[in-house]
């Protein structure tokens, strides 16, 4: 990918997920903003000179019980609709995974489908856990009075978040500017 193909490159992912104009931007700022895309690990096809399908392949760093593995962070697989079934997706993940042993990662994680990443050698590991709380869905579950609800304070929250982060045994390494870039999202209600 070319630095000037970024918004086509956002336009193509909101489009091959259905997902409105801004979506990535707004949900993930850490993976979607200009200054954060590195053009050169982005591997693109292009048809008519229109840029159809992609795969992105983000350097990271794994922390697995204090020793430090390097990983490739797959990201941004998406293909037009319209250009679906040519198997564009296919000879992408192909690439990444060549240019992965170039450039010596020995393991990388993909988020997704599992049925549809696993042909290409992937495999379901780990764990995540994801809560999306706010008072309504707070109030469906009765969690009670023991429960106070606030906003988010970065003076007060971000050093906190990060202690917790540090303590699991098998994670990615982030920066704390890492973690005001992933906090930043817009639906994330602040406090002053």
């Amino acid at each position: 990918m070319h630095p000037e193909e970024y918004d086509e490159l956002m336009d193509l992912a909101e489009g091959a997920y259905g997902f409105t104009k801004q979506h990535f931007f707004n949900y993930y700022p850490l993976g979607s903003k200009r200054k954060n895309i590195i053009p050169g690990n982005y591997f693109v096809i292009k048809e008519d000179g229109k840029l159809v399908s992609c795969v992105g392949l983000v350097p990271l760093e794994a922390i697995v019980d204090g020793s430090r593995i390097k990983v490739g962070g797959i990201a941004g697989v998406a293909t037009h609709p319209d250009y679906k079934g040519r198997g564009y997706m296919g000879k992408l993940l192909n690439y990444t995974t060549e240019e992965m042993k170039e450039r010596e990662i020995p393991l990388s994680v993909l988020g997704g489908d599992t049925q549809r990443y696993r042909h290409f050698g992937w495999e379901t590991s780990g764990r995540k856990v994801l809560f999306h709380l706010n008072r309504r869905s707070l109030k469906e579950v009765n969690i009670g009075k023991d429960f106070t609800w606030r906003s988010y304070n970065e003076k007060k929250d971000l050093e906190r978040i990060i202690e917790i982060y540090e303590k699991e045994p098998l994670r990615i390494k982030h920066s704390r500017e890492d973690f005001e870039r992933m906090l930043e999202r817009t639906q994330i209600q602040r406090s002053g």
